[in-house]
């Protein structure tokens, strides 16, 4: 829905300026409206954790609305998995755990993103440092705005990433939707894959309620059977059986891996492919929840 440019600002500063692509007439006013949108998320919630805005208006020569953005040294997600195929547990971990923060954030202001994915995190570097960027907030859910641009029954959002019930009606998707979104990203991550490679087989789970999500570890069997309990429990079909908020499954991610582990400082060497000691690495079988009060009873 847009497309953005390194640019110049008017004291010679280089920021992002994302401006809306072009479209078809009939689709120009919705496409406006969620601009809009983006612009009022991004005002409205700030946090080191989600990319911020430094200016918006109105191009006079065009009447297209944009937005101005610092313009970030890193690279998105996407970008890193491509090239690394799957991280190392550690980095996944803190990538994951930084995004929480600012989903929490956000869930907090009543915002539901719906379109986490690994472009959509992005990894900036601060020197030796990573901070995580949650980013584009173009189908966002934000209070009234979402009933006038989202119909009953419409699907919106990625198919790899995507909650099974937004998948049949985006407009009554909730905040545990983001959860399992971000649980799908630390999947691909870990295993170098999304759980579903192809929105064919997605929609397939979806329609078959005895397919469960492909088990983590049949991808990455080094992963450990307490983190893996704790990502499969955002990935549970039913909204009422994953964990109910973002602090709660950060805390059960914390758990699963140690507080060192889960507050260590995320650095640039850190983002890496799992080492091949790593990935020979068979840990034992996870034996998977069927609600994320089951991680309670241990």
């Amino acid at each position: 829905m847009g497309v953005v440019f390194a640019a110049e600002g008017p004291r010679g500063e280089r920021v992002a300026l994302k401006a809306i692509a072009r479209s078809k007439p009939a689709e120009e006013a919705e496409r406006r409206a969620r601009f809009e949108r983006e612009i009022s998320v991004c005002r409205s919630i700030s946090h080191d954790n989600l990319m911020p805005i430094v200016d918006h208006g109105v191009d006079n020569a065009t009447g297209s609305p944009y937005f101005v953005m610092p313009l970030l040294e890193g690279e998105d997600l996407e970008t890193t998995l491509a090239r690394e195929k799957c991280l190392a547990p550690d980095a996944a971990v803190r990538i994951v755990l930084q995004a929480c923060r600012g989903l929490a954030m956000l869930h907090q202001g009543g915002i539901v993103h719906r379109d986490i994915k690994p472009s959509n995190l992005f990894l900036e570097r601060r020197d030796d440092e990573i901070v995580v960027r949650v980013s584009d907030f173009g189908l966002a859910k934000l209070g009234e705005l979402s009933g006038s641009l989202t119909a009953s029954g419409t699907a919106m959002g990625s198919p790899a990433y995507m909650a099974p019930e937004q998948s049949t009606s985006a407009k009554h998707a909730d905040a545990r939707a983001d959860l399992w979104a971000l649980a799908m990203v630390f999947y691909h991550s870990l295993a170098g894959r999304p759980a579903f490679e192809r929105a064919g087989s997605f929609f397939h789970y979806v329609v078959d309620s005895a397919k469960d999500v492909p088990h983590l570890q049949d991808h990455a069997p080094w992963v450990p059977a307490a983190l893996c309990r704790a990502i499969h429990a955002a990935l549970l079909r039913a909204p009422d059986a994953r964990w109910p908020d973002v602090p709660e499954m950060a805390l059960g991610i914390e758990m699963a891996v140690g507080a060192a582990a889960a507050e260590a400082t995320l650095h640039v060497s850190d983002i890496r492919t799992a080492s091949p000691a790593e990935r020979a690495t068979v840990e034992p079988r996870a034996i998977l929840p069927e609600s994320w009060h089951d991680l309670l009873r241990g």
